[in-house]
């Protein structure tokens, strides 16, 4: 068990036979009354008489380590452990560094190990942050246990960090307002969200349960260009109520919602007037009064906008074209007499018959026609294969 909140620890081990002093951080910290150092580690060792110590260097006699001993240090743990110390004795000095020390206590130790998750020096100074607010669930993928949760995001000088825990086990940490779970450890159960404040104290929880075994699974959907789209469904062992789909379109300007419902038991179910335009969605599938579950795919495409005659410029003889606007542009053909012309990409000298999304050179894009009495005319083409003609002259 060598890391700690998802990150890494500070490993020492070996043969423990004199004491050693292991110097970390030089400081500027001044202790007051409120002064605490709290320290987590691993022991994953056997126990043993040796005395893990936090050595503070204070400003006034840097050549002495003074040694505040961790209780209980000696013996071998079960997982990550949190020790406080109290600082207040030395309120009115200054540590001008820290360390650990490991003191064998006169013996040799064979086969010593401490791991040091994180250590933290606070006087109370810093506002404990409020619990954060918000928080739920934006997507949950039954059939990969893949979930996206959210919450409302507090100016950083409040909040330096939000802390996501899963059954009491640490996720990982973000400043951000959403977090994505690649894998959830189980099936059911409560996550956890914390604010963690400048100095690492962390607020009081926010808390939402869940419950994938009680939503659907094997969610399986069929667009088709006449703009249906079936879906199909496993029900869970228990389904206790009509089933609500709902899907809305993703990275859109003009957002499309539709609902439909099927009766209880149901597990198939056919949406209607879909768009055929290869548009992204997010399809929420929920039982009675359950929490819906998520599905995300493409609707069925079959059409591409033609390229906008205003997005060319003409300035004499020359032509320069603005890259397309539409988001599922693939190529962008230019036609002289229905001969392609070529254009230069990035990192290749070979020239294509088309502009790449992302590839071509942008001063391959303004161009000279041969003839002023040739015919232009540009196809724009999508990811599909779906293509529309614009001509230019």
């Amino acid at each position: 068990m060598g890391a700690y909140q998802g990150g890494s620890s500070l490993v020492v081990n070996g043969e423990l036979n004199s004491d050693n002093f292991l110097r970390l951080y030089k400081t500027d910290l001044s202790v007051n009354k409120n002064s605490n150092l709290s320290i987590t580690y691993n022991r994953p060792s056997s126990d043993d008489s040796s005395v893990l110590s936090i050595g503070l260097i204070f400003k006034d006699n840097p050549g002495q380590v003074v040694k505040v001993s961790i209780p209980n240090s000696g013996k071998q743990t079960t997982g990550w452990v949190s020790r406080n110390l109290d600082l207040s004795a030395y309120k009115g000095k200054t540590i001008a560094s820290f360390g650990l020390s490991f003191d064998n206590a006169n013996k040799t130790i064979k086969n010593y190990q401490m791991n040091i998750g994180q250590i933290k020096i606070t006087d109370g100074s810093v506002l404990k942050p409020a619990a954060p607010t918000g928080f739920k669930i934006t997507k949950a993928l039954t059939d990969t246990n893949e979930m996206l949760v959210a919450w409302d995001l507090e100016d950083y000088s409040k909040v330096q960090q939000y802390n996501l825990y899963e059954n009491g086990s640490y996720i990982g940490g973000i400043y951000d307002s959403t977090y994505y779970i690649k894998t959830l450890n189980h099936k059911s159960g409560e996550l956890i969200l914390t604010a963690v404040g400048a100095d690492g104290t962390e607020s009081e929880p926010a808390q939402i349960s869940y419950d994938l075994n009680a939503a659907v699974s094997h969610i399986e959907v069929e667009t088709k260009e006449n703009g249906e789209a079936t879906v199909t469904w496993k029900n869970p062992s228990e389904a206790d109520g009509t089933v609500k789909l709902t899907l809305t379109t993703d990275y859109t300007d003009t957002v499309f919602h539709k609902t439909i419902t099927a009766d209880n038991g149901a597990e198939t179910a056919t949406f209607t007037d879909l768009a055929t335009n290869g548009d992204s969605y997010t399809l929420r599938i929920a039982i009675g009064n359950h929490e819906p579950v998520a599905y995300t795919g493409h609707l069925a495409d079959t059409t591409i906008e033609p390229y906008a005659k205003e997005n060319v410029t003409i300035t004499g003889s020359t032509y320069t074209l603005a890259l397309p606007t539409l988001k599922d542009w693939h190529y962008l053909y230019v036609y002289e007499n229905d001969v392609p012309k070529q254009f230069g990409v990035t990192y290749v000298s070979k020239k294509f018959p088309y502009i790449v999304r992302g590839r071509t050179k942008l001063s391959e894009l303004t161009f000279t026609p041969t003839s002023r009495t040739s015919s232009l005319k540009i196809v724009l083409e999508d990811y599909t294969g779906n293509q529309a003609t614009t001509y230019i002259r």
